[in-house]
């Protein structure tokens, strides 16, 4: 009867304590496919060995005798699935012949919350990859990263999956991001004062009250993964603004050039002519100038004329 008293008061202390046996992983959190040592307890007993039967979540049933004053077993559990799982276990007697072990008083169960293991969170992941772009996968894995939730500084017993509260936020954000489909060489003015026609990409834009400033796609990245604004607008290349700039130039010299050589065409021109006036002018002078010789030379030769009979002569004198 003492024996049993014994026997019954932890079991009593342990209702009226509202305390319970201890079931608790040695090796840290239950991960799927993963070996863990479960640490299963019931009250002490008395001074007397006691028996077990304890129920895993995956159906296999095992025996163990409990010995004071700690009364408590390991038991090796390798999860098959993830979720929450029940560990049960109960006294149950074990015929050993004169050496037969009573069954441990009471019955005790334990919810255990069992996560995926990393390589099956990464299949998931690598699954939801396949069908986003390079980009969107970056975008995903930078703003999980950000919260610690991926890479190597993230804690693999809370590494999220895509349909996780914790990886949403990321996944509605990076779908904004990925929205923004910048266009390469489009059409569009020079500025809004400036309506002549260039080539324009599209750049991000980082909307700060009424005012943008253009950044670069990662920086893009990490403001929308901030919650910031972000949009696209369409921005002459420095490479386009250079080559329309020097064309610019090319035709303003080139107008230039053809202009200057009008004018020295003009002034070319103007010389000719007024040479060929000079020498029109220096011909007729010439020509009159030789006509007033010879009419005066003909006068002088009448003057030196001799006639005799009718008939002149000219004597020279």
């Amino acid at each position: 009867m003492i024996a049993n008293f014994w026997r019954l008061l932890p079991p009593l202390a342990l209702a009226l304590s509202g305390l319970a046996p201890a079931v608790s992983s040695a090796a840290g959190p239950l991960m799927v496919g993963r070996e863990t040592a479960l640490n299963i307890s019931v009250p002490p007993e008395g001074l007397q060995n006691c028996n077990i039967e304890i129920l895993l979540p995956t159906g296999e049933r095992i025996e163990r005798e409990l010995a004071p004053p700690d009364f408590e077993t390991v038991v090796p559990f390798t999860p098959r699935s993830e979720g929450p799982q029940t560990v049960y276990w109960e006294g149950k007697f074990r015929f050993k012949g004169s050496l037969s072990v009573s069954g441990c008083t009471g019955r005790y169960s334990r919810r255990l919350d069992v996560k995926p293991a990393p390589e099956q969170i990464g299949k998931v992941w690598e699954t939801f990859y396949a069908p986003l772009s390079p980009k969107h996968r970056e975008c995903i894995e930078t703003g999980l990263a950000r919260r610690n939730l991926r890479g190597a500084a993230a804690d693999p017993t809370t590494l999220p999956t895509p349909d996780s509260p914790q990886a949403k936020p990321v996944l509605a954000a990076c779908e904004r991001f990925v929205a923004l489909k910048p266009r390469v060489d489009v059409e569009c003015p020079v500025s809004a004062r400036d309506p002549r026609k260039t080539r324009c990409n599209d750049v991000y834009v980082l909307v700060v009250g009424r005012s943008t400033k253009v950044i670069d796609e990662s920086t893009a990245v990490e403001a929308v993964l901030s919650g910031k604004t972000v949009k696209l607008e369409a921005r002459e290349s420095d490479t386009v603004r250079s080559e329309r700039l020097q064309a610019e130039q090319d035709a303003r010299d080139k107008l230039a050039a053809e202009e200057a050589a009008k004018a020295a065409a003009e002034e070319k021109e103007l010389v000719r002519k007024a040479e060929e006036a000079t020498r029109k002018a220096e011909a007729e002078a010439a020509a009159l100038k030789k006509a007033e010789d010879e009419r005066l030379a003909e006068i002088a030769r009448k003057k030196r004329l001799r006639c005799l009979n009718g008939r002149c002569f000219d004597l020279g004198f």
